[in-house]
């Protein structure tokens, strides 16, 4: 460090220190570590949301392929058979003992009862059950009855007319009353009320939102 020195008016001599830099600064302040850790929450945040987005979309897309696979195998069932609609029952068990759906998504109500009551349960949480139409529609009719845990796997699922030319109506119980979907007319056209399927897969006060296709084999 070098030195500077003068004389004051009587000859004496003064030494001057030359002026001290600041000592530099090493890491990070509190406000640079607070805005890096705010920055990398929003980057996380916007992975999982992607994450949780891309995975529902697939398990809905699973599901949709499962039900219709499932369709077919059961209108195939019923027209090679000639089974009695009446047979099926709301416990399930003769569509799982025909196999309607993968043997994974069988949820049994006592897992130590072979064959036993139970229901299915698609990778997207939606529950299925098959039971005669009865009172809900015509002689030999039979409803696909799905429940759902939350509104958008309602909406991709509910958006399908799983039964194509064999399906009559497509309903749901809101608010205490059943609510039309999709229907035919006399023509053969089928009519669908998208704000009819909206209202049906809104959150409920009961929580439970089920939608039937009821069709004739």
């Amino acid at each position: 460090m070098s030195h500077i020195q003068s004389r004051t008016s009587d000859g004496a001599r003064v030494t001057h220190l030359p002026p001290q830099s600041p000592p530099k600064r090493s890491g990070l302040t509190l406000i640079e570590v607070a805005m890096v850790l705010a920055l990398a929450a929003v980057v996380i945040g916007g992975v999982l949301t992607l994450y949780l987005s891309t995975s529902n979309q697939r398990k809905n897309t699973e599901s949709i392929a499962a039900a219709l696979s499932g369709v077919q195998r059961l209108l195939a069932l019923l027209a090679g058979t000639k089974a009695d609609p009446h047979a099926f029952t709301a416990d399930n068990i003769v569509i799982h003992r025909a196999r309607i759906l993968p043997e994974e998504y069988w949820r049994p109500d006592d897992a130590s009862v072979p064959n036993g009551a139970g229901k299915y349960v698609l990778p997207n949480g939606a529950g299925v059950t098959v039971y005669p139409a009865t009172e809900s529609g015509p002689p030999g009719g039979l409803i696909w009855s799905m429940t759902f845990k939350d509104a958008k796997s309602c909406m991709a699922v509910g958006k399908e007319n799983l039964f194509a030319d064999s399906l009559l109506v497509q309903d749901a119980q809101t608010g205490g009353r059943t609510q039309t979907i999709r229907s035919r007319d006399a023509s053969g056209k089928i009519a669908f009320d998208m704000r009819a399927l909206v209202q049906a897969c809104a959150d409920p006060a009961t929580g439970v939102r089920n939608i039937r296709w009821i069709f004739v084999p």
